[in-house]
């Protein structure tokens, strides 16, 4: 029987979690594709490589998986959780953010993922505090930016 498309998200979370690229880029189809607000769209293998190049250690907190009750030709699986992403230089950068897969039909690997993310909290964070910690927000996500390849 073929796995539930909510399982494999739930898989992929755990993956990212434990930095194992691999794994990861088995969850998505061979022609797997990832839209991303650093670095458009690539291919999941390439753009997991990447991920794995700028991270030291990624912490997810899952807040809630939804699964689309449309009738469509794709299934999706949309994955709202709290990313607290450690750079390789040791910086930190969290945020809060949904990652939509989409899943052809009969299928259990996932096909395309789009992240959404807010820098909301960032640019909050930015306005209210000191020059001194702005300048630190400011230097994380530049470097964030920066080895993602952007």
């Amino acid at each position: 029987m073929t796995q539930l498309p909510i399982y494999t998200v739930q898989a992929y979370l755990d993956h990212l979690q434990a930095g194992d690229t691999a794994a990861l880029i088995s969850t998505f189809e061979d022609d797997g594709v990832v839209h991303s607000p650093f670095l458009g769209t690539m291919p999941a293998g390439e753009f997991f490589k990447k991920l794995a190049q700028a991270s030291s250690k990624s912490v997810i907190t899952l807040i809630d998986l939804f699964q689309s009750v449309q009738a469509s030709s794709v299934v999706r699986v949309a994955a709202y959780f709290r990313y607290d992403w450690t750079l390789t230089d040791g910086t930190i950068v969290d945020f809060t953010c949904v990652d939509v897969f989409n899943f052809r039909p009969g299928s259990s690997r996932i096909h395309e993922m789009q992240i959404v993310l807010t820098l909301t909290r960032c640019a909050r964070r930015w306005a209210t505090s000191t020059p001194r910690i702005a300048e630190k927000h400011r230097r994380a996500l530049v470097q964030c930016f920066t080895l993602c390849g952007t």
